[in-house]
């Protein structure tokens, strides 16, 4: 007997849950549970418009100029890639730079580590410098500018207390 009023009353169930679901289906919409909604304002969620995004490749160093001894060199080989969002702290640049002399071979690299302010056409931010792979420089500010040159055109990048110096032709870039 117990199971047979389990049967009815689960079969009952069923058809008021269906008679249920089959009257909400064909009525109009819901009204608002509370009439305060009409009242207030709900912002909704927004996406800031991004900013552009730059990727720059050089083939080409122009110049170099060393922070540590004041040595200045015109015969540069080596490649730089620097790559930045506008108005963001996200950005990323490494040149590795040779000096061909016949009496010795110096190795340079010059990396970005913070991103400070930036836009289309500069970097300001902290670099690290190595001399033939020893950090020579950590922690130095400076800036990358003329950045928003077109291939065929220099960029420069000098320490803030106008030491450490590095130029070279754009060879590339793409710009989104």
């Amino acid at each position: 007997m117990f199971k047979k009023n389990m049967f009815m009353l689960l079969a009952l169930m069923m058809v008021v849950v269906s008679v249920f679901a089959v009257s909400t289906a064909y009525s109009k919409p819901a009204e608002p549970v509370s009439s305060i909604t009409d009242d207030i304002i709900v912002p909704l969620p927004t996406i800031a418009p991004s900013t552009s995004v730059h990727n720059i490749n050089v083939t080409k160093p122009l110049y170099l100029t060393d922070g540590q001894t004041g040595a200045a060199y015109k015969l540069v080989n080596g490649y730089c890639n620097i790559s930045w969002q506008d108005k963001t702290r996200y950005g990323f640049a490494n040149a590795k730079l040779t000096i061909p002399d016949a009496t010795m071979k110096l190795f340079y690299e010059f990396q970005l580590v913070a991103v400070g302010n930036c836009d289309d056409d500069y970097i300001d931010g902290i670099f690290d410098i190595k001399k033939n792979g020893t950090v020579v420089a950590s922690g130095i500010p400076g800036k990358f500018y003329g950045l928003s040159s077109t291939p065929g055109n220099y960029f420069k990048f000098y320490s803030n207390d106008n030491t450490w110096h590095f130029s070279g032709y754009i060879g590339s870039r793409f710009d989104y």
